[in-house]
């Protein structure tokens, strides 16, 4: 006998008459990623609320999977190098001389980082929907690719 309380069974309850779960996963971002015959349910619990997104396959415009880069990244980086640079040039030469190198060092080594984090980039997967922000994983969901594929054809 299962928990009256589950994902499952809460899920079912919003399911329409002989709609039944095909496939579910689970990924981060999302508690659960649930599919049925007619939409992809996205589930997320926390502590203090539930949140529910349901998409009809027939909404899906589009899907991407690829390398998203961050601007934010790139920006903190050259502005790690910047204020690098200004401690480095315009530090007292007699006055916390080797404070201002390390500081300047560590701020170079932190923009590097950042570079070399915005030059690899992170891979998603966006499902784009008619009248919503899209939906980004970050996991590869060839598998969730195929049904929502599935589910277009069969309309």
């Amino acid at each position: 006998m299962g928990n009256r309380y589950s994902i499952k069974n809460i899920l079912k309850k919003r399911f329409m008459k002989g709609e039944t779960i095909r496939n579910e996963w689970v990924r981060s971002g999302w508690d659960r990623i649930v599919s049925t015959q007619t939409r992809l349910l996205f589930v997320r619990e926390s502590v203090l609320d539930k949140s529910y997104v349901e998409v009809p396959y027939s909404h899906i415009t589009s899907l991407h999977y690829g390398k998203v880069r961050s601007l934010k990244t790139m920006i903190i980086a050259v502005l790690l190098w910047a204020a690098a640079l200004m401690i480095y040039l315009y530090r007292s030469p007699f006055v916390m001389r080797d404070y201002a190198m390390i500081i300047s060092g560590f701020l170079t080594f932190l923009g590097i980082i950042l570079a070399i984090l915005f030059a690899m980039g992170r891979t998603r997967f966006t499902i784009h929907i008619n009248g919503r922000k899209p939906i980004r994983l970050n996991d590869d969901l060839t598998e969730l690719w195929r049904y929502i594929r599935e589910g277009e054809s069969k309309d």
